[in-house]
């Protein structure tokens, strides 16, 4: 019962403000302790609208730079396995493009193989709401699959082991 009182109120702000330093102060080091502690506590789920927008905002300008891509990816696998399915429903077709640029990249391997497993949970999860499953099956599958056939040698060996 202390956790649940923990979760909500100024202690969840708190980790959300320790969560949004770390990506502004770009020390990726604590990004995985941080992020862990963010959904092994259920934070994410008590935020608000605002807050969410925030991560979503800082996901995709992360996304959007070689040298940050690895922490966006971090915070979006987050965001894409705790958000709410309304805006999974609003963000996941720009999330579907932005892993689709990371993945026609030239990227580490690791990075690359991150992109992947967070392209499976967002198909996966996609496929389960009807509309944007349609959506994503009309509009994107085609130019993902070409993505995935392009990619090197040395991943798709990896990416195997997953």
């Amino acid at each position: 019962m202390a956790t649940s009182t923990w979760l909500h109120g100024p202690s969840a702000m708190r980790l959300t403000e320790g969560l949004v330093s770390v990506l502004k102060e770009q020390r990726p080091e604590y990004l995985p302790a941080l992020l862990a502690n963010y959904r092994e506590h259920g934070v994410f789920t008590t935020q608000g609208a605002g807050a969410v927008g925030g991560l979503v905002g800082f996901s995709n300008a992360k996304l959007g730079s070689s040298k940050t891509r690895f922490e966006g990816l971090c915070l979006l696998a987050m965001l894409v396995k705790d958000s709410s399915s309304d805006l999974f429903q609003q963000h996941c077709l720009s999330w579907l493009r932005s892993l689709q640029q990371v993945i026609q990249s030239q990227a580490p391997v690791q990075t690359i193989q991150l992109a992947v497993n967070i392209l499976k949970d967002l198909l996966q999860y996609s496929s389960q709401l009807p509309e944007l499953a349609r959506e994503v099956g009309l509009n994107s599958v085609l130019g993902i699959l070409t993505s995935l056939l392009g990619l090197k040698t040395e991943v798709r060996w990896q990416g195997s082991d997953m």
